[in-house]
């Protein structure tokens, strides 16, 4: 991957000023750019991949599902009142469905607009059956209280990855999730520990202090505390993210196979958390303008720990017959959402 934040800052900056112009409309075509950015600077053995998509395709489709989805809401609003205390968890279930389901549709999207060598990909399967699918592991997941979370993340890739087609082959994969539970485990109780430790002496330095009370402390010192009970949390939150967040990477990339090619990533959990860091700094120092800089120092360490081994048969490879669809991502784009690059 060989973009730079400062290329890619100046297509932010553009889509921001125009979409303020244009009430909102351009972002469509904002978005489009940004992506045949970040798809033209990611090349492989060479050549670089190809964005498609157009904003009007975008922009057709979002308007087109907004009703459709003012409607959904406007039946879930009834059936929360209606349902009493157990109306929001009920609603919750029908959500979930339609985020997975619309993530589907947005990647089969993107895949059919995405080319190389001018072969372009796309994806097989139902929507429908990975939306039901994919809600059932998730809220298996949550009765485990996350226990089950590598086995139901496993599950979910493995659904999407094998409809995932490039041209007349088809991605072959198929992983067990055995190994992630290792890291998963070790990553929390590591995260675990270090915050319990942390929130011993904390409360030992608060209990001890005759200064403090359960109403707003007197003392700097031990109002300060909490703070960084808060801090150190959200730091073993992001280390442990971060860390299963990479193990899942290379597994993802280990398990595939596409033809006689075979592929793996080197990204290691402390790489991607210090990245991590670094983005959430600079995001935060500089009030958002650094967003750009570390959607590209986020791609550049993902894409550049991949590599393959095998032949790729060009000669094999032929063009797809399947259709495509005709309009872009409009419910991911209703509910605010979008899919990593």
């Amino acid at each position: 991957f060989g973009g730079t934040g400062g290329a890619y800052f100046g297509l932010l900056l553009k889509t921001f000023l125009l979409s303020l112009l244009t009430l909102g409309i351009y972002s469509f075509w904002g978005k489009t750019e940004q992506r045949r950015y970040l798809w033209g600077h990611t090349l492989m053995l060479g050549e670089p991949l190809e964005y498609t998509g157009t904003g009007k395709e975008l922009f057709l489709s979002f308007l087109i599902v907004v009703p459709l989805f003012l409607v959904i809401s406007l039946l879930f609003g009834l059936a929360a009142t209606s349902l009493g205390p157990f109306g929001p968890l009920l609603i919750y279930f029908p959500l979930l469905f339609i985020w997975q389901f619309a993530s589907y549709r947005a990647l089969r999207f993107r895949l059919t607009r995405t080319r190389w060598r001018g072969i372009r990909g796309n994806m097989g399967g139902s929507a429908l059956e990975y939306g039901l699918k994919s809600t059932g592991y998730i809220l298996l997941t949550a009765f485990s209280l996350g226990l089950l979370y590598p086995w139901a993340s496993g599950k979910i890739a493995t659904l999407m990855l094998n409809n995932v087609w490039f041209g007349n082959r088809r991605l072959a994969f198929s992983g067990s999730a055995k190994s992630l539970y290792k890291v998963f485990l070790l990553s929390f109780l590591a995260c675990a520990g270090i915050y319990a430790i942390i929130a011993s002496i904390v409360f030992y330095r608060i209990s001890s202090t005759q200064q403090y009370t359960m109403a707003i402390p007197h003392n700097l010192y031990t109002s300060f505390l909490p703070l960084l009970l808060m801090l150190v949390m959200l730091l073993c939150l992001v280390a442990f993210t971060s860390f299963y967040r990479a193990a899942f990477f290379r597994w993802l990339f280990e398990h595939a196979a596409f033809g006689q090619v075979r592929t793996r990533s080197t990204l290691s959990g402390g790489r991607l958390l210090t990245t991590t860091l670094i983005n959430i700094l600079q995001v935060v120092l500089t009030v958002g303008l650094g967003t750009a800089w570390s959607v590209i120092r986020m791609a550049r360490i993902k894409l550049n720990s991949v590599d393959f081994r095998g032949d790729p048969q060009f000669g094999e490879l032929l063009q797809d017959t399947k259709s495509a669809p005709k309009t872009g991502e409009g419910m991911l784009d209703a509910l605010d959402v979008d899919i990593a690059f």
